[in-house]
């Protein structure tokens, strides 16, 4: 017979700590929750309500910034920049202006067309009192 060496029952060396693949996976005991969104319509309607002071409020100061660029002392170091500098301001003012206005016109379309019909409470509110 020859002598048989002992060897390690487990492997040693860098492989040593990998592990073979579980020829199944784990099951999951969970389930996903549905996803709730808002209505398309309601998010729309908050965030345009959001940007309308911001839009009027940038708007007006950059039109009265244009009107204190030409009202200020010819010596100034401002009144020396180029011409197209108060133009682009007065330009870009107004169109954040007007998208101020138009969005805040919007709104209030949007909140007409969701407002209940005569005679019908609005959802959440309280009934009207018995007569």
């Amino acid at each position: 017979n020859a002598p048989q060496t002992s060897r390690p029952s487990r492997p040693t060396g860098p492989s040593a700590n990998l592990t073979a693949p579980s020829a199944r996976p784990a099951p999951v005991d969970y389930a996903a929750a549905p996803a709730t969104k808002k209505p398309m319509k309601a998010a729309t309607l908050d965030f345009r309500r959001t940007l309308i002071p911001p839009c009027l409020v940038v708007g007006v100061g950059l039109l009265l910034c244009t009107a204190l660029f030409y009202l200020q002392s010819p010596h100034a170091a401002l009144r020396h920049a180029s011409p197209l500098l108060p133009i682009g301001m007065a330009m870009i003012g107004g169109l954040v202006l007007a998208a101020g206005v138009f969005n805040m016109l919007l709104v209030r379309a949007q909140q007409a067309s969701a407002a209940p019909a005569p005679g019908r409470a609005a959802p959440g509110s309280p009934p009207d009192a018995p007569r």
